[in-house]
């Protein structure tokens, strides 16, 4: 109820005759509907919508246009996107901007900023007052168009992100999403309601792979975009794209449907020569092997997909992630050959703005360190990519795999003096086992579970 003390004392007065559950339900879907039926004195604090509706009555066209179109963002949003999107040819960008400076005036809109911020202000508005402008904005016959504008709004948002994503600007790119992830949330589940969105938000959630991949949520984003699948045209471009994508997101979840989706996604990217794609088909397959133990498999396709991915094509992982992903398989059988092949994917142009993809070489890097017997040069790589990780982006998996491979190497290092004991992690395997030609009785280590997940 956002603290709004009419709202309060009219939804109190409905647990007469409704649950505390109940209430909140209906809550949730809308605002306007509380009502006192006995007598008031003063007519507008009979109801919420009573209420709102005599501060619209104050308020100049323009600004009860603005106010009726903001209504389709479902939570804060910058002065530009709000003129983006009211913008008709009865309104002018111009003229929103005194608008948001009324609305904000009269308590529809409550700005947020933060004081000395160099980020440009954000508003939000208020839930009685937006359900309220819906419902201007249904009677005006405009929510068609304001939607139509907010999805292609969103869909810009995207694309902004993907390309600072792909040009550096990694943090920038995680906090642009984090900024409109509500407005981005409500758009794909209103793309089920609404056939017309659906490549339009199946689009935006190709942008966002690298959200869905890096911030724990790809269970989240192959959700999404297994509901927009099947809503596409037949001949939809973005069909093959959308199926490697959900394949990647769930190769650790749901082994059989991705390669499902993988087998439906080959076939066009053939036909098309979108190297990309099948380079990217390839990763997802080598990823498959790796949870299968195929570790030969695994590594022959990580190698194809980082000889085939072009460096410079947005839309998913560089090839520095797959040869990261090829170092990590060859420490478990030829950890000399892992420490070339890592050193390789550091080395790549494509990736030197990469800060994520950097951060999984030089795991990739300390792990061949630790396997060849390097514990100390692995244990040092290992801290200043983290270092490194932490002050320039917020990716919480490949932070944890960084964390988790420095607790494995001080847990396998043996007792010293002067460091404390910890249970051993590594296994002694004979030499026969070892294809890497180390000698009898070298300790083996044991790659620190679940990486495939990352990768």
């Amino acid at each position: 109820m956002e603290g709004v003390p009419l709202a309060l004392e009219l939804a109190a007065a409905q647990l007469e005759d409704s649950t505390v559950s109940r209430l909140v339900a209906r809550l949730e879907n809308g605002q306007c509907w509380l009502a006192d039926p006995g007598p008031r004195t003063i007519r507008r604090h009979r109801s919420v919508r009573a209420s709102i509706g005599a501060v619209h009555a104050l308020c100049e066209p323009a600004v009860r246009k603005v106010w009726r179109r903001l209504s389709v963002f479902a939570e804060s949003f910058a002065e530009q996107a709000a003129a983006f999107v009211c913008e008709s040819t009865d309104l002018t960008p111009a003229e929103v901007p005194p608008a948001l400076a009324e609305l904000t005036a009269i308590g529809v809109l409550v700005r947020q900023e933060e004081p000395g911020a160099v980020r440009e202000p954000r508003y939000r508005m208020t839930r009685a007052a937006r359900d309220f402008a819906a419902e201007r904005l249904a009677a005006a016959g405009e929510s068609r168009a304001a939607q139509d504008r907010h999805a292609r709004h969103c869909r810009s948002v995207a694309s902004v992100a993907e390309a600072l994503w792909n040009t550096g600007l990694q943090q920038q790119a995680i906090e642009l999403v984090h900024d409109e992830h509500d407005d981005l949330a409500d758009l794909m589940h209103r793309a089920a309601l609404h056939h017309p969105y659906a490549e339009i938000v199946l689009e935006t959630a190709l942008h966002l792979w690298f959200w869905w991949a890096t911030h724990n949520r790809r269970e989240e984003g192959a959700a999404r975009l297994l509901a927009l699948l099947p809503l596409l045209p037949a001949d939809s471009p973005l069909t093959s794209r959308g199926q490697w994508l959900a394949g990647w997101l769930i190769a650790g979840s749901d082994p059989a449907a991705s390669r499902r989706l993988l087998n439906l996604a080959w076939p066009t990217a053939v036909l098309t020569g979108d190297d990309a794609l099948i380079g990217r088909i390839a990763h997802v397959h080598g990823t498959l092997a790796w949870q299968h133990n195929d570790l030969s498999a695994a590594a022959a396709h990580y190698r194809h997909a980082a000889d085939t991915i072009p460096g410079d094509v947005p839309g998913g992982p560089t090839p520095t992630v797959s040869l990261a992903a090829l170092a990590v398989v060859q420490t478990r059988t030829a950890p000399t050959h892992a420490a070339r092949t890592a050193r390789q994917a550091l080395a790549q142009q494509a990736g030197s703005h990469d800060t994520w993809a950097t951060a999984l070489a030089h795991y990739a890097c300390a792990l061949a360190d630790h396997h060849t017997g390097h514990a100390g040069r692995a244990r040092h790589r290992t801290h200043r990519a983290l270092a490194h990780l932490d002050a320039r982006l917020d990716a919480p998996q490949a932070h944890a795999a960084l964390r988790h491979l420095l607790d494995h190497i001080d847990q396998s290092a043996p007792p010293s003096p002067h460091r404390r004991a910890h249970p051993p992690a590594a296994r002694a395997t004979p030499e026969a086992d070892q294809p890497d030609g180390r000698e009898a009785g070298q300790a083996r280590l044991e790659t620190p579970p679940a990486m495939h997940d990352v990768f």
